[in-house]
């Protein structure tokens, strides 16, 4: 009772106040075993020492005075004799309440414990609780898997809790015996040869009433006690480890997740940032093309204008022109007037002259037919004379 004491007090991740003030007695039990060594072991020793010397010195004295020492040394070894027994009484009163103690200690640790891991089991770890995750469902997922393995631990748990109380109920020793039997064996180390027949003579001389059968199978019950805490131990120090590497990957895991939504928010942004800056182009593109169709419409309308005062203006120009063209006109009607009756009167003179001479040139044309009609008479006529 006292090892698997020992191994629980020793077991990480276990702490409480129960196991606190088992620590601290033990730390004042030990300084109370060396105030005993200082106030009792160490003055019989002393006294031992003394008892010795005085052999030895009486040995070279006369009888009488020998006699008269040993008188004194008797009664001072009556009064030491009487001063270690009133200590033993009080030491063997002490020792009962302690073993009542510890027994009831015993059982309470044993509980505790059961209660505790069942607590630590079905328990959230803190670390996972207060971890910040951006997605509600991953979280979820996490926890559900956590709850899986705790689940698996704790039922594994139940299986060795069943197994030692079984175990326990087979024990061929009472309790009391059982302490006494655990205290024998811690006396005989573990490497000491033929320590088991040691072991089993003290126990047969310490339980007279219990056949040697009896020893042997509450021995092997005890073996399989201690195997079946020993896995219990290896079980809880593997759950302890996976609730770790478990816990370092949720951390893990979490933080990916904050950083992966930091990046979603970041791109996010971005994409927002980017949005609006097309918005704001677009706006500044429909600004512009707004500009653009009023330029637009002004240029049209001051072009409108202008062609339009374009057109009054050619109109008066044309108007002018027309009143001009008509002075035009009225100054040519009488210059063609002038130049018609100049035309007229020089037609007239040339006709004129065009009827002398065409009168000329008959009047010649006669001359010149009698002059032809004339000379070919003339000819005839010396054609027709004799040669001289």
């Amino acid at each position: 009772m006292e090892s698997e004491i020992k191994s629980f007090l020793s077991e990480k991740n276990i702490g409480n106040e129960c196991l606190s003030d088992l620590t601290n007695f033990e730390q004042e039990l030990s300084e109370q075993y060396f105030t005993y060594l200082k106030n009792v072991i160490n003055p019989i020793q002393q006294l031992r020492a003394d008892l010795k010397y005085r052999q030895h010195h009486i040995s070279q004295h006369s009888h009488s005075h020998t006699e008269f020492n040993s008188t004194e040394v008797l009664e001072e070894v009556d009064f030491v004799k009487k001063q270690l027994k009133a200590v033993f009484e009080r030491l063997s009163l002490e020792q009962q309440k302690l073993e009542s103690s510890l027994s009831d200690w015993s059982m309470k640790i044993l509980d505790h414990s059961s209660k505790e891991r069942n607590n630590m089991l079905s328990k959230l770890p803190t670390e996972l609780e207060t971890l910040e995750c951006p997605y509600s469902d991953l979280k979820s997922s996490i926890f559900n898997e956590f709850y899986n393995l705790t689940e698996k631990y704790q039922k594994k748990l139940q299986e060795f809790d069943l197994q030692l109380e079984d175990i326990y109920r087979n024990f061929q020793l009472s309790e009391k015996d059982h302490w006494i039997y655990q205290a024998v064996l811690d006396q005989y180390p573990r490497d000491l040869c033929g320590r088991r027949t040691l072991y089993l003579d003290m126990l047969q001389r310490c339980f007279p009433h219990k056949s040697r059968h009896d020893l042997v199978e509450h021995e092997k019950y005890c073996e399989q006690y201690r195997f079946t805490k020993e896995q219990q131990r290896i079980l809880i120090s593997n759950w302890n480890k996976n609730r770790r590497d478990f816990i370092q990957k949720a951390v893990l895991t979490f933080a990916e997740a904050c950083a992966a939504h930091e990046m979603e928010s970041t791109l996010a942004k971005d994409r927002k940032k980017q949005q609006e800056l097309c918005a704001d182009l677009k706006a500044k593109v429909l600004q512009w093309r707004a500009h653009q169709e009023e330029v637009a419409r002004l240029e049209m309308e001051i072009s409108a204008i202008r062609r339009e005062k374009e057109e009054e203006k050619e109109k008066l120009w044309k108007k002018k022109e027309l009143l001009q063209r008509e002075e035009k006109k009225k100054k040519i009607r009488k210059h063609w007037a002038k130049k018609e009756q100049k035309w007229q009167e020089m037609e007239m003179r040339d006709l004129r002259r065009l009827e002398e001479l065409k009168k000329l040139m008959a009047e010649q044309s006669v001359k010149d037919r009698e002059r032809g009609e004339n000379e070919s008479e003339l000819d005839l006529c010396l054609k027709c004379q004799p040669p001289d």
